[in-house]
């Protein structure tokens, strides 16, 4: 019978779920979310890339509970670099939508770009690096990850950033602009205000 902690069992299915998870959504699922925005110039892209990154957010949500869950199971209350930085990651990406909201309605009025836009998205590639960074240290952390698990991570990483700069050098040789992809999605300016 398992104790107030749980069983070993227990604690590895959690921090197999709590990579996983939070992996997927930092490390696959953010960064997809922005290269479908510059790939595809659907009038429904916008949409699109809101409807994806909000599943991203249910993701990381669902693996940031799991880690605070085996915080509680190892009895270890964000007292590990790992867990503080995790936390105040999965804070700022709190901020995110706000900015992508104030920047959406600001094109709205204006159809124009500006600081916003750029905030947006400098923003996000510095969470996503932040939080490839800081699963780097729960690989290190959960101590007992193969040599192929820890490479595995960093290349799906890698693997992930290359496709990333694919999808932007694409998208400006494709004569791209911020403003040619906005006006290309006409639903752009239809979202809520």
């Amino acid at each position: 019978m398992p104790g107030l902690h749980g069983n070993e069992s227990l604690r590895t299915k959690a921090h197999i779920a709590h990579g996983t998870v939070i992996s997927t959504a930092i490390v696959l699922w953010f960064p997809l979310g922005a290269i479908i925005l510059r790939l595809f110039s659907s009038k429904n892209a916008a949409w699109w890339h809101i409807v994806w990154q909000m599943t991203g957010m249910f993701l990381l949500l669902v693996g940031f509970a799991l880690g605070c869950w085996l915080s509680y199971l190892h009895n270890e209350l964000w007292n590990k670099s790992h867990e503080v930085f995790g936390t105040v990651i999965v804070g700022l990406f709190f901020l995110q939508p706000v900015l992508g909201l104030v920047h959406h309605r600001y094109f709205s009025v204006t159809g124009k770009k500006n600081y916003k836009r750029v905030l947006h998205i400098w923003y996000g590639r510095i969470l996503i690096a932040l939080g490839i960074i800081c699963g780097g240290m729960g690989v290190k952390l959960a101590a007992n990850a193969t040599k192929g698990e820890t490479a595995a991570y960093g290349a799906v990483a890698g693997v992930v950033f290359v496709a990333y700069i694919a999808s932007l050098l694409s998208y400006y040789r494709r004569g791209g602009t911020e403003e040619n992809s906005l006006e290309a999605n006409r639903d752009a300016r239809e979202l809520p205000k």
